[in-house]
C-alpha cells in the first residue's frame, strides 16, 4: 500500500487502484465498475460519484486535503464516533468506496445506511 506523503496537499487516489479492485472484488464488483476523472464540474468539492444502475463508481483522481476535510465535516453530526477512523487516507478513500459500492449493491438503501454500512465494512 502507498505511503501517505507528510505535506502532500492532496490523496493520489489511483495510487491505491489494487486495494480498491480488492475491496470491489469481494463485493462481487470489478475494474469495469471504477473510473476516475480529473473532477466533477457541477460538483467541484465531490471526491467520487456512483451511477446505481450504471453501477459504475468515479473518483477524482486527487482529492485535496480540503476536499477530504469538508467531507469529514459532512459526516461529523451523525457519525462523530467513527470519523477518526479517516484520518488515515486510505481509510478515507476506502470509506467513500464502499459506500458507493452499498448504493449499487443495495441500490434503494438511502445514503445514510449506506455511510453507515461503509463504516462497518472498513473493518475488513
Amino acid at each position: 500500500m502507498p505511503m501517505e506523503t507528510i505535506g502532500q496537499d492532496y490523496i493520489e487516489v489511483e495510487a491505491y487502484l489494487s486495494e480498491m479492485l480488492k475491496a470491489l472484488d469481494r463485493h462481487g464488483l470489478g475494474p469495469d465498475n471504477l473510473c476516475f476523472v480529473d473532477d466533477f464540474p457541477n460538483a467541484p468539492n465531490a471526491v467520487s460519484r456512483v451511477g446505481k444502475i450504471e453501477k459504475k463508481i468515479t473518483f477524482r483522481r486527487r482529492i485535496t486535503k480540503e476536499d477530504k476535510a469538508l467531507a469529514i465535516e459532512a459526516l461529523k453530526e451523525k457519525f462523530a464516533s467513527d470519523v477518526k477512523a479517516l484520518d488515515d487516507d486510505w481509510a478515507f478513500v476506502k470509506h467513500s468506496l464502499l459506500h458507493k459500492v452499498c448504493g449499487i449493491i443495495y441500490r434503494y438503501q438511502n445514503d445514510y445506511e449506506c455511510i453507515k454500512w461503509a463504516f462497518y465494512q472498513l473493518r475488513f
